[in-house]
């Protein structure tokens, strides 16, 4: 019988998924939004002259300008701007906390939360960007795009590795100066004040429950400084260089909100699920000195993902796909779980080919009908292209001509049709 690795999630939570993902995007957005408008603006005089300043979050400040019409026109301008943007950043704020109370009410997440707080703090201070999650976790983002849950097997451990973009560099260090924390081992210390640099292992911090944050990096090329301490703070982690980090670095993103189990939602940066699939079964295969145990995990997961690609739930492209087409990979998963468990193959598409197929049908989904025709066979039926929904236990006769079909009830079966 055919190992199930995946089912898929439940109506309820499916439902408050969507909702609270696209709650999220507005929200992000409008952060966005109101961080181009950080800082304000004043008028200042000096002796007979008045001009316009402008401070920036860290209070610095830029004359624009004596007072004329152009001046006074961007200041009406930002004002008017700001305040847009600031009250509809608290109202999708307000919108936010209701999202992640019933997502935990609905149990719509499973990531941990210590996982999500990190990402939240990081996408606050403006260094997301720097930083992409490889490893187990990212398996997390993967089954939220699919609409479905992966084996706890699978997901299983205790830490998440970081991927640092050594070629983003001059910017990081730039960006990380202005944070308030101005430090990556401070950062972690706003989310739990327990983190410390592991001894003897500098590129890891770890926290009083032993859950661990590990920074990787490529290996050293061009001119890459190594090593590299991510801030002048002697305390500071120093992210290790990992072989084939680089291929990770170039590998296509993928970016997909993520919730934790207490409703709490991120956004996560991670690779395209066909660059995970290849850097896990290296892992699996070649990587020098990796354990046993590790090996096998690396393979289960590598086939988990490819088995989801494999099935059309999960795909390689950017961007958060429909919710039509998040409720067909919902519905493609549970008859994909379903036939799992009777220990059948994956089914056949059909509605391309003119054709007919008889059979007992075996699941009904809100988007698929799965009939066997015999001799092992499962073929699946859009249910948008049927003229009526048959019910589970019926056996008959889908006739497709130019992509619909009829649905003839049988009680014997029809010589010449497909079986």
């Amino acid at each position: 019988m055919a190992q199930v690795n995946y089912l898929p999630v439940g109506d309820n939570a499916a439902r408050q998924i969507i909702n609270s993902t696209s709650v999220l995007d507005a929200y992000l957005a409008a952060m966005k939004a109101s961080q181009r408008y950080a800082g304000g603006m004043y008028w200042k005089r000096q002796g007979e002259y008045e001009y316009l300043v402008k401070t920036g979050l860290a209070n610095e400040q830029q004359r624009l300008g004596a007072r004329s019409r152009e001046t006074e026109a961007a200041y009406t301008s930002f004002t008017q701007g700001k305040q847009s943007a600031d009250e509809r950043f608290a109202a999708l704020g307000a919108a936010l906390k209701e999202a992640q109370r019933l997502n935990k009410a609905l149990r719509a997440g499973r990531v941990p939360g210590i996982v999500v707080d990190i990402l939240q703090r990081l996408q606050s201070a403006g260094l997301q960007p720097h930083f992409t999650v490889v490893g187990t976790h990212a398996l997390y983002a993967y089954e939220a795009a699919a609409g479905v849950r992966i084996v706890e097997r699978a997901l299983a451990t205790q830490d998440v590795d970081l991927l640092w973009d050594a070629r983003k560099r001059v910017q990081f260090v730039t960006d990380l100066a202005r944070t308030e924390a101005g430090s990556i081992l401070r950062m972690l210390q706003q989310v739990d004040r327990s983190f410390q640099r592991k001894e003897d292992q500098a590129e890891t911090a770890v926290n009083d429950r032993g859950f661990e944050v590990d920074f990787l990096r490529r290996m050293q090329e061009q001119d890459d400084p190594h090593p590299f301490r991510f801030s002048n703070d002697e305390d500071d982690l120093w992210p290790v260089q990992a072989r084939r980090a680089g291929l990770l670095t170039q590998a296509p993103p993928f970016r997909y909100p993520v919730i934790a189990t207490d409703g709490s939602m991120a956004m996560m940066n991670t690779i395209a699920p066909t660059a995970f699939v290849e850097f896990k079964l290296w892992l699996a295969s070649s990587a020098p000195n990796r354990p046993e145990l590790k090996r096998r995990r690396d393979r289960s997961q590598a086939e988990i993902v490819q088995a989801m690609l494999d099935a059309g739930i999960l795909i390689d492209e950017q961007g958060l796909p429909s919710e039509d087409e998040r409720s067909n990979a919902r519905s493609e998963a549970e008859i994909l779980a379903l036939l799992s468990g009777r220990g059948l193959g994956a089914p056949s598409r059909t509605g391309v080919m003119d054709m007919a197929y008889v059979g007992p049908i075996i699941a009904v989904t809100e988007r698929h009908v799965a009939q066997d025709t015999g001799r092992g066979r499962v073929v699946l039926h859009d249910t948008r292209t049927l003229d009526r929904l048959p019910a589970v236990g019926e056996t008959v006769e889908v006739r497709f001509e130019d992509g619909r079909a009829r649905v003839i009830a049988q009680t014997v079966p029809v010589p010449g049709m497909r079986r």
